[in-house]
């Protein structure tokens, strides 16, 4: 069976914590030795080398995307994958998937549509630019986000209406100085001219909660579960990127439960899920399904699967690129493709 890999323009595939030379990826070398060993022919191909013409009905297409600042490339990562959904390809994950992948806002709402359990326990705002009259009647403390960043790089909490407004400008600041020249123009020129706000970056607003000293970074690669308990910073609501974290032995009751309904539910070969417990119930503050960091698994002695109704624990060797092809492997054989039926079938998530 075949199977198509997209690399970025340099020739990477895919996040490797501890990749040589640093930030290049998975070994792509690797990733095609795992695929023949189960009888798959992984070629690889640079986004631009794609040539619809040659996209056909039920190809399979696995892909990454990129961190590249202010996600110029990404957004042509964009263009492509949905132009090879939509030409008919199994996208592997799906087009939405990628579009959700540090875009809080995309991811806000996927989670609404998908897990909309969980979208009432953490309530979410989204906006295109600052709109005062549209966050005037709150109830604080809030959380602000700006739609991408990494490790709580634009996160801030809001104890008022007048820091929120500040945060806001914060995360949503557009303009620059040959727009406002050009502003100014208008408005002395066109009567009745409704200038271009200067805070048009995409952002939300969240329910904050409270007495939080932890989260858990979950990784989900098919059947294995890597798991890291991070405190949060000193003096901080926010554990990202705090640096004080453990690979803890023993896991509260019902956090891989919840973790696997969650995978299960966005139906998708690999995840990497943020999950809060607010002292009753589990939550998922951000999840990503493509191109997130692998720390947890690179750096964890051992990963957590189900076996006859119950969590067990397994000890061995952990290689990203092994274990990332097993997650391909059993997402494809677990949906039911085939690709050389007259027409092929593919369930994903809640699509069963």
């Amino acid at each position: 069976m075949k199977i198509t890999a997209l690399t970025d323009y340099k020739g990477y595939f895919g996040s490797k914590w501890d990749a040589i030379p640093y930030r290049s990826g998975m070994d792509k070398d690797k990733i095609a030795a795992y695929f023949a060993e189960n009888s798959y022919q992984c070629a690889f191909k640079k986004f631009e080398q794609v040539n619809l013409g040659e996209v056909k009905e039920g190809d399979l297409i696995i892909y990454s995307s990129t961190e590249d600042s202010d996600y110029r490339y990404k957004s042509f990562i964009e263009d492509i994958v949905l132009s090879i959904e939509l030409s008919g390809a199994l996208v592997i994950p799906k087009f939405v998937n990628l579009r959700a992948t540090n875009n809080k806002v995309m991811m806000e709402l996927l989670k609404n549509i998908v897990i909309p359990e969980q979208a009432k326990h953490l309530p979410t705002l989204y906006f295109g630019a600052l709109n005062k009259n549209g966050i005037k009647e709150l109830q604080y403390p809030l959380v602000v986000k700006a739609a991408g960043g990494a490790g709580s790089k634009f996160v801030f909490l809001a104890h008022n209406f007048k820091e929120l407004i500040k945060r806001v400008k914060d995360v949503s600041y557009s303009s620059n100085i040959s727009l406002n020249i050009k502003e100014k123009i208008r408005l002395l020129i066109h009567k009745g001219y409704y200038p271009e706000s200067k805070y048009r970056n995409k952002f939300i607003i969240q329910k904050y909660i409270a007495n939080l000293q932890n989260d858990w970074k979950v990784l989900v690669f098919g059947k294995k579960y890597f798991v890291l308990m991070r405190y949060n910073r000193k003096n901080d609501f926010r554990a990202s990127g705090s640096g004080n974290f453990i690979f803890p032995s023993e896991l509260p009751a019902g956090l891989l439960d919840f973790c696997q309904y969650i995978f299960e539910k966005l139906g998708v070969p690999n995840v990497s899920l943020d999950i809060a417990f607010d002292g009753e119930k589990f939550l998922l503050i951000e999840f990503q399904a493509i191109f997130f960091g692998s720390y947890t698994l690179t750096k964890s002695k051992y990963y957590f699967t189900m076996h006859e109704n119950r969590w067990e624990k397994n000890y061995g060797e952990i290689e990203l690129e092994k274990i990332y092809v097993e997650s391909i492997i059993n997402f494809i054989e677990q949906k039911k493709i085939e690709i050389n039926a007259p027409k092929y079938t593919f369930y994903w998530g809640n699509d069963r």
